[in-house]
């Protein structure tokens, strides 16, 4: 619609231009707000945890345990050896239970290890997912924002810059619907120093 046959409207079709407007206006607020919320998001918090666990910081203890065993078992092996009975078992305890707990512990620290960084690389990869998702979002939002612009690109040739937004156009719909302006020029003319 051209500014001239937009401004020779009659008084409901003037109304029914401006609630299309209005419905316009507030999608293109709408998207922009959604764009910038999306950015900050996008700003902010994609911190990746670079922290990886050693299989070490779960180890030490089975070391230190089958270090500490060894002593109790020999010295049991060496009373029951003095004492004249077979001490064969507890000597052969005194290699196996540490190499056991070795083991068992290697096992265990293993698959704490394993676990804790398979964890951490799962909230990295939703992290990053997370942002790819926002990222795609956002250029969506902004093609849309776009397109919503080039269909407002009429109004601009009928209002003013600071009245381009919904609540601007509001104002013009209840001039008119109020009486106090009779045509789209009028009630643009009205409002065009308030805004």
């Amino acid at each position: 619609m051209s500014k001239v046959s937009a401004l020779d409207m009659t008084l409901n079709e003037s109304i029914g231009y401006l609630e299309n407007l209005i419905n316009k206006y507030s999608e293109a607020e709408r998207l922009e707000q959604q764009i910038t919320e999306n950015e900050s998001e996008l700003r902010g918090s994609f911190e990746l945890n670079n922290k990886r666990y050693s299989f070490f910081r779960y180890f030490w203890i089975y070391m230190f345990v089958a270090l500490f065993s060894w002593y109790p078992l020999w010295l049991l092996a060496s009373i029951l050896d003095d004492m004249g009975k077979n001490a064969f078992f507890c000597y052969a305890l005194v290699f196996i239970v540490p190499i056991a707990i070795l083991v068992v512990g290697g096992l265990i620290a293993g698959k704490q290890c394993h676990r804790n960084n398979a964890n951490i690389a799962e909230h990295n990869k939703s992290i990053l997912k997370k942002k790819e998702r926002l990222e795609l979002d956002t250029s969506v939002l902004k093609a849309a924002l776009e397109d919503k612009k080039k269909e407002l690109e009429e109004a601009s040739a009928i209002l003013p810059g600071n009245l381009r937004k919904s609540t601007a156009v509001t104002q013009l719909k209840t001039l008119l619907k109020s009486g106090t302006a009779s045509t789209l020029q009028e009630a643009v003319d009205i409002l065009r120093d308030s805004f």
